[in-house]
């Protein structure tokens, strides 16, 4: 550390002269020409240097900075008496004017050395340094699982996970038909009132819809997961038809999953290919409802085509994501673009 504190002293003696020489240079009237002064910096640091005592490493340090000092004020008295009475710009750095004035006392901190040294904002153009800063202010923020699970419009997938301990406070049982082998019947409110709604239309078309299951907690999940793997053989295996604990829309109660008896009530691919699929598919929006994962999107959202799972994301933005013919994931990635 004495050792670089030396080095620093002489780079800055270096400094002074390049820039003592500048200052003639642009000045220009009633100054030395740039070798005159030159000249006489290289004479007055000749004389301190042979001044200079031969030092222990451990008094360098301060002895050195100390040296500086005296090496610059015979310098600034020259100028002085050469009619200039202010500050010696030693950089420029952004437009930014750096300055120092004579130090009354030499210090031996390292970072001392900019201590002494003066900002000027005169040369900088603050409206521009603004402008050039871009604005995110208007850009949409994604409500993600773990940050915030309660939103309508979360975010939960294989990457944005549920807390174990989140569950829906505005739990209610939606006043729809359910499967015979229905086992989880609630939702949340928002979501309940909206496929109420949905289905009324659909029967009104003459598409009878079921639900198969809607809210599940996360050691539900857990344990319909385990389940998989078990009979699968693998986790593999299982991921791909199941979501894992606290991965799974379900556990928002703003999910559900519907089906019909053309299916025998099953949770099948090929409901999607039934009248009441089909009415669901192209209707679902219309009520706040998305298809979340669509066929031959896999690897955008990490599960298997699902015709049946329906997402609630209230009428607006559902229908955004319809009309975009992306998955929420990539719509929301395409948001954040804009």
């Amino acid at each position: 550390m004495i050792r670089n504190s030396i080095k620093k002293v002489w780079r800055n003696q270096i400094w002074i002269v390049f820039n003592i020489a500048l200052l003639s240079c642009v000045i220009g009237t009633g100054f030395l020409n740039g070798d005159e002064l030159t000249a006489r910096q290289e004479e007055i640091t000749a004389e301190k240097t042979s001044e200079m005592p031969q030092e222990s490493d451990s008094q360098a340090g301060t002895g050195s900075c100390a040296m500086l000092s005296d090496m610059r004020d015979p310098i600034t008295a020259e100028i002085a008496e050469l009619g200039h009475r202010g500050n010696i710009p030693q950089t420029f750095i952004g437009g930014l004017s750096m300055q120092w004035e004579p130090e009354e006392d030499a210090v031996s901190n390292e970072s001392a050395e900019y201590e002494n040294m003066e900002y000027s904002e005169e040369n900088v153009n603050i409206e521009n340094i603004e402008e050039s800063i871009p604005d995110n202010s208007n850009k949409p923020k994604v409500n993600t699982a773990e940050e915030n699970p309660e939103a309508i419009d979360v975010l939960v997938n294989r990457i944005h996970v549920l807390p174990a301990s989140y569950a829906p406070s505005n739990l209610v049982v939606p006043d729809v038909p359910f499967s015979p082998r229905a086992n989880y019947r609630l939702l949340r409110e928002e979501a309940a009132a909206a496929l109420e709604e949905m289905f009324r239309h659909a029967l009104k078309a003459g598409h009878k819809l079921y639900v198969q299951s809607g809210y599940r907690s996360y050691n539900d999940q857990k344990a319909i997961f385990q389940s998989n793997v078990r009979k699968r053989g693998s986790v593999k295996k299982a991921s791909r038809i199941s979501a894992n604990a606290g991965e799974s829309e379900h556990q928002t109660g703003l999910a559900v999953d519907i089906t019909s008896k053309s299916v025998k009530y099953k949770l099948t691919t090929s409901f999607g290919r039934t009248a009441e699929g089909k009415w669901a598919a192209e209707n679902a929006h219309k009520y706040g409802f998305i298809i979340r994962f669509p066929k031959g999107k896999e690897d955008i959202t990490g599960f298997m085509y699902e015709p049946w799972h329906l997402r609630y994301l209230g009428v607006e933005l559902a229908t955004e994501v319809y009309k975009s013919g992306l998955t929420y994931e990539e719509f929301l990635d395409q948001s954040m673009d804009q």
